[in-house]
């Protein structure tokens, strides 16, 4: 087994999160009586990205609507009820078989919960070409990365909370177009790479 390493963002890269996002933003809103926007506006405005002061106030002129949404969004954004939506890519079980091939494949998320990560990746089937998984527990992986260690070849994501640290600790960045932010965003990061897919990414990567 090789002791080389690539490491693998987990929403946007591996999963579909679109589904879930909006479903947790729509769900909201409604608990707080606003009127959500229909997903196209929603989702071109998160690519963007947009701050989510902006957002809110797209469908929302209360004072303290924002406030109310991060609070909720916080507690429900890992539940059950909402990563059930959650869906491997296209691409994506192939592109992990291919991968473990040649490195062992660290997912390194943002969420807090490990457990339910985990199991999330178990009911998808994806933990047999996974050597470990790594929540980050915010959004500034440099701590998650570090833990990982030595032998990177490359960090794979979908947006500036992968791409911005592996550019800062001068490990090989490549951004994929899957996720939440577009692709004129992360070409604006200037990362190392920006592909379409996962696969692309093998190209990149292989020896």
């Amino acid at each position: 087994m090789t002791n080389k390493k690539v490491i693998v963002d987990f929403d946007g890269t591996l999963v579909d999160c679109a589904a879930r996002d909006y479903t947790l933003y729509h769900n909201i809103m409604r608990d707080i009586n606003e009127t959500p926007l229909p997903f196209e506006p929603y989702w071109h405005m998160r690519r963007k990205p947009t701050d989510i002061n902006e957002l809110i106030a797209a469908s929302s002129r209360a004072p303290d609507a924002a406030e109310k949404f991060l609070k909720l969004r916080s507690e429900r954004h890992e539940l059950p009820e909402y990563t059930k939506f959650d869906q491997p890519l296209p691409g994506t079980y192939f592109a992990l078989w291919m991968m473990s091939k040649f490195f062992d494949v660290y997912v390194v998320s943002a969420r807090y919960n490990l457990q339910g990560l985990e199991e999330e990746i178990l009911r998808m089937g994806l933990n047999q070409r996974i050597k470990n998984v790594v929540a980050a527990r915010t959004s500034d992986k440099t701590k998650a990365f570090e833990y990982v260690g030595p032998g990177v070849e490359a960090v794979i994501g979908d947006t500036e909370h992968d791409i911005l640290p592996a550019k800062a600790m001068g490990l090989r960045s490549i951004a994929v177009t899957t996720g939440i932010r577009s692709r004129e965003y992360l070409e604006s990061l200037q990362p190392d790479h920006v592909v379409d897919t996962l696969i692309d990414a093998l190209g990149i990567i292989q020896p």
